[in-house]
């Protein structure tokens, strides 16, 4: 098992080196950047307390809701009394979760990577219970609470949030909730800036700049299911020839950015055509 594990790590190594490309000029240096630049601060101050505990603040009010996160730890202090949580599974979480409250750039998302082994924490407790009817139990308790916490969240219920731990990450969560919503004008976008793309290979840095309203996240999964050497971007860190240069679509908002036009007329780009987002506004496209 171990040299079945050093060869997966091996492989990931190598495909990593071949396909990775940093989005960001600073590469690492990025996430550490914040602490010396306090004007790039959170909006919440943060204490020593508040530094250390915030991933998992934010873990109960936010991600899961007390239910879960309280059956979570519940089950962590169980299997530590009954000595059935693997000391590794456990640092495998604790690590990553105070690493992260080291670094001065905080989003929410960036520990839910570690969320899968959640559902091992609860279930490690009974696992070695040689009363079958407890463990059957104990997972019908489980099951249940699960499956009501993801019905409310489906029916649209947000959680009760302390606004602490939603405005000290760069990027907001906004309301958690899994009720599905329409995403007006997102496939209409995407579609539109795949016309003006134009690439062949991964060998230079080619960029799609999506400014305010563009809903990001959404256009860029889209983007990448047919293109995906194009990095995405909402702002370039800089505005030299070679960057801008780069950049094959940019969509721009002209309320938001009221003289971008000109600049973008300047730079040779033309508009091409615009898009109407969640029946509301118009993003306009401008490629080169």
């Amino acid at each position: 098992s171990s040299l079945f594990g050093l060869a997966t790590c091996a492989l990931l190594i190598l495909f990593i080196a071949q396909y990775w490309r940093f989005t960001s000029p600073e590469g690492i240096d990025y996430y550490f950047r914040e602490a010396d630049e306090p004007t790039r601060g959170s909006r919440v101050q943060l204490s020593e307390s508040l530094r250390w505990l915030v991933y998992w603040g934010h873990l109960y009010w936010r991600a899961f809701g007390p239910m879960v996160a309280g059956m979570i730890a519940s089950a962590v202090v169980v299997g530590a009394f009954t000595r059935r949580l693997p000391i590794g599974l456990v640092m495998g979480i604790a690590i990553p979760y105070c690493v992260l409250s080291i670094i001065a750039k905080r989003n929410f998302y960036y520990p839910s990577t570690l969320w899968v082994l959640f559902p091992i924490v609860i279930g490690m407790p009974f696992r070695g219970s040689s009363w079958k009817g407890v463990r059957l139990f104990l997972a019908s308790i489980v099951t249940v609470v699960l499956l009501w916490s993801a019905e409310e969240r489906l029916n649209g219920q947000t959680l009760a949030a302390d606004d602490t731990y939603g405005g000290i990450f760069q990027t907001s969560d906004g309301n958690v909730s899994l009720k599905p919503q329409r995403l007006w004008g997102v496939d209409a976008l995407s579609t539109s800036i795949l016309q003006y793309v134009h690439i062949n290979d991964c060998a230079e840095d080619s960029f799609v700049v999506l400014e305010a309203n563009a809903m990001m996240e959404e256009v860029a999964l889209r983007i990448a299911e047919y293109e995906p050497c194009i990095i995405v971007k909402r702002t370039l860190q800089t505005h030299n020839s070679d960057t801008v240069g780069s950049v094959q679509v940019w969509v721009t908002d002209s309320k938001e950015h009221p003289t971008r036009e000109q600049w973008l007329l300047r730079q040779g780009y033309v508009k091409q055509e615009e898009v109407l987002m969640d029946n509301r506004f118009y993003l306009s496209v401008w490629s080169r």
